[in-house]
Parts: structure tokens; sequence; C-alpha cells
């Protein structure tokens, strides 16, 4: 979070907001199953196929620079409760790519939220599939209702152009209704142990970029950021969550002995106790760490830079040797003591607060001093 906040400070407010999941229908999973197994059989099959997947998207979008010059990004994993893994990819850009995309003409070209023609059959089957979502329920009272509404804010209402205001979050798209040329099309919907179906419009799709979408063939919900204060308050905080957790209750229990048939009764629990707060940790995300996959990345340097009161740094020395590693830690000074002798030592250092010293020098490790960056 820290990090996040750090190059967000440094370089102005997120611009993309892209969630990419893993397709389990994918041809690279579904033929390297054998005879009779599911993609949940197969955790580390999955995981392994989208961290590829997860790579040349990450390559694609600063290489190829569908959005415009990435100038910093961030990538977070999750999971969910059915296993399959997901990633929240937050994009940076450069002044230059923040202006073009104010146009709405070049949101347009980018990032659609209409279903496609038929002549497109390719890219209209992709989004059908992956970027409708299908309301489980007619029960308001579901948890995928919420006042009635579905949970996703789907449908959304129709405009005829891509348009945008200060006080929105992000970017509102166009979603041309039938009588003005947009597409319909019919979806499948589980309705408990059967099936039915519906007719849809572009008020059911959710944001996505062609372009990805015809290259990975999976859910790619994308949003433009617009809002700094939204993006800090939403986005920050809803990658930066943390690991699921559950909560247990422990109740007490009778055992009946099958030979004997004698029952025993657990130790009595206090009320205490029998609460549980657990961490969630499904096959897929223990897979993805026995594999060491990160759970985060950023692409751009964060210099971290410790605060201490006077004589409260933190020291580090190997077990039994306190003394010394007590006497060494005087004779070198931490980044922020550092900061102090620079501004002593260098005129042009005075004027420069120290959470912006790093752009202008660079610490050296082995002197533990800061040195002025080459010009």
């Amino acid at each position: 979070m820290h990090n996040i906040i750090a190059i967000s400070n440094s370089i102005g407010h997120p611009d993309v907001f892209l969630t990419m999941k893993c397709n389990s229908k994918c041809p690279e999973i579904l033929e390297s199953l054998l005879p009779g197994q599911k993609h949940t059989d197969r955790p580390e099959l999955c995981n392994r196929v989208f961290r590829i997947k997860h790579k040349l998207l990450m390559t694609h979008l600063k290489e190829d620079q569908l959005f415009g010059m990435v100038a910093a990004d961030v990538s977070v994993i999750e999971f969910q409760k059915r296993g399959l893994v997901h990633a929240h990819i937050i994009l940076f850009l450069d002044e230059e790519s923040k202006r073009a995309l104010e146009n709405s003409e070049n949101v347009d070209k980018v990032i659609s939220a209409e279903i496609p023609p038929e002549a497109d059959e390719m890219l209209r089957e992709s989004v059908v599939q992956h970027l409708i979502p299908r309301p489980r329920t007619d029960n308001i009272n579901e948890r995928c209702m919420r006042n009635g509404r579905c949970a996703q804010h789907s449908p959304k209402e129709h405009r005829k152009e891509t348009s945008s205001n200060e006080g929105d979050y992000c970017i509102s798209y166009k979603r041309r209704s039938p009588p003005q040329g947009g597409e319909r099309a019919v979806i499948s919907v589980v309705r408990g142990k059967g099936k039915r179906y519906m007719q849809v419009d572009n008020s059911w799709v959710v944001p996505y970029p062609p372009e990805l979408i015809r290259k990975f063939h999976s859910h790619l919900n994308t949003e433009m950021c617009i809002s700094r204060a939204g993006s800090i308050k939403y986005l920050f905080k809803y990658v930066c969550k943390g690991p699921d957790r559950v909560n247990m209750e422990v109740e007490n229990w009778k055992v009946r002995d099958k030979v004997t048939g004698a029952i025993t009764e657990w130790p009595t629990i206090d009320g205490i106790s029998r609460y549980r707060d657990a961490r969630y940790i499904s096959a897929s995300e223990a897979s993805w760490r026995l594999f060491s996959f990160p759970m985060v990345e950023h692409h751009r340097t964060v210099e971290i830079l410790e605060v201490h009161l006077e004589g409260k740094h933190k020291v580090y020395f190997v077990k039994g040797n306190e003394a010394t590693g007590a006497m060494m830690s005087d004779s070198k000074p931490t980044k922020l003591l550092a900061w102090f002798e620079a501004n002593q030592k260098f005129e042009n250092a005075r004027h420069i607060r120290y959470i912006n010293f790093p752009k202008y020098f660079t610490w050296n490790k082995t002197d533990r001093a800061w040195k002025p960056r080459a010009k």
C-alpha cells in the first residue's frame, strides 16, 4: 500500500484499472487435462497458464502502448472462492497519454462497452461469454442482489456517446440501445438445476479493450479512472485488502466409540477461545505460492526511507554478537542520519525534502552515504 501511494505521489493518480481472470476453458488448459479431469483437479496447471498470460499482457501493455506510455504499473494477484486466479492491474500513464485519453474519441478506440456485430464472430463470442454478467436469480433477497438490483450494477443506462464528469469515479462509456443501432445477444442463465435463456443488450456489457480480448479471450474488465480521490480511496484499498479470512465457531462435541459405545465429551472451551480468526487458503493459492510466483509486483523503483527517533534505529546482528552489533551500528549511519550529514556537506541539498531526496541523490550501501546523481 505504501509503495503504491509513493508512486501516486510522484506520478499522479492512476489512469487505467484492469482485472484479468483465468479462463478455465482456454485451449492451453483443456489440451493438458487428462481424461476425466476438470480444471478444478489441476490448480497448478491453471496457475502456470495464467502466469504466462499475465506476463504477456504486461509486456503488451508496456511495449505496444495500447493506452499510451506506461510510467508505472502495479499488479496484485487474488483468488476466487472457487479457486481461479485473477489479477488486478493499475497503470500510471505519462502526462501526454493522460491528456490524450481526456478525448472521448480516443477512449472509444481502446475501450468498448458494446456487443460486437455478428460479422466479428470471434470477438462477439468472447464478449458474450466473458464480459456479460449472468444474473443467478430473480429473487431480490439473494446475495447477488442489492436493493432489488444486480450487485454488479447491471444493467447500465444507455448512452449515445462516451462522457465524463469531474464528480464521477470513472468514465461513462457509450452503450447504444437497440433503436439507436446497438446489438442484442442471447445468453444462457443457470436457475438452480435448470437453464434458461435471456436476451441482453449493451446495457449488460462490462467495459473491455477489444484488442486485448482478441488476443487473450478471457475476462478483461477495463476502467478509465478520472478521479484522484476516488482512485486512492477505492482502487488502493481494493487491491491491497489482503488475503481472505474466515471466522469459525468451535462448539463442544460428543464422540461415541464404535467398539465400546462409550460417549466421550470434548473439554469445555471458554467463550473467547471458541472463536477462531483464520486465513483461507485455497488449493490454487497454495500452488501459486509453492511455485514462488509473486503476489504483488510494481515497476517503478521505490526507495524505502526509514524514520526513527535518536538512538532508536533498527540494528541487525548475529545471535550472540549483540555487543559487537551495537558498536557497529554507531559507525554506520542510517539513511535519515546520512540525510542530515548530506545537508551539511552539500549546499544544494538543503532545500530538498527527505521524501524527495532519492530523486537527486543515490544511496551508497558500501559507504552508507548519499551521493549526488550524475547529471
